[in-house]
C-alpha cells in the first residue's frame, strides 16, 4: 500500500482535547527543573504539580494551542509538551480507542474519529 500524500494526521483538524481538559503533570517537567515544558507557559497548581496555563478553568484552552478547534490546530511545544499530552492518543490510533477522545470531539460538535480518519 502506498502512503498518501495528502494525508494528515486526524488531530490536526482538530484540538478538542487541548480544549477540553486541564492538563496537569508533575513539577519535575518544567524546563526550570529537569524537564523540557516551558515553565512560562504553565502555572502553579500545588506544590509539587503544574499545569499549562488556560487548562485549568471551567472553559480550557491550553495557551499552547494555535488555531481554531476543528479547523487546522498546531501545538506550538509539540516536542516539549508535557506528559498527559504525550501519553493522549487520539481514538483509533495504533488501533486503540479512546473515549476521552470522542468526549472531547463531541464536545466540539466533530464525530468521533474511525479507522476511516486513519487510512493513508
Amino acid at each position: 500500500m502506498s502512503a498518501n500524500p495528502e494525508w494528515i494526521h486526524p488531530c490536526r483538524p482538530c484540538g478538542a482535547c487541548c480544549s477540553t481538559f486541564r492538563v496537569s503533570f508533575a513539577h519535575a517537567e518544567l524546563n526550570s527543573v529537569w524537564g523540557e515544558v516551558p515553565t512560562d507557559l504553565t502555572e502553579p497548581l500545588t506544590p509539587s504539580r503544574s499545569a499549562m496555563r488556560g487548562t485549568n478553568c471551567a472553559t480550557p484552552r491550553c495557551v499552547a494551542l494555535d488555531g481554531a478547534v476543528g479547523g487546522f490546530t498546531t501545538c506550538t511545544i509539540h516536542l516539549t509538551r508535557p506528559s498527559p499530552c504525550r501519553e493522549f492518543n487520539a481514538a483509533g490510533e495504533d488501533g486503540e480507542p479512546n473515549e476521552r477522545c470522542d468526549q472531547a470531539r463531541t464536545k466540539w460538535g466533530l464525530a468521533p474519529l474511525t479507522a476511516a480518519d486513519w487510512a493513508r
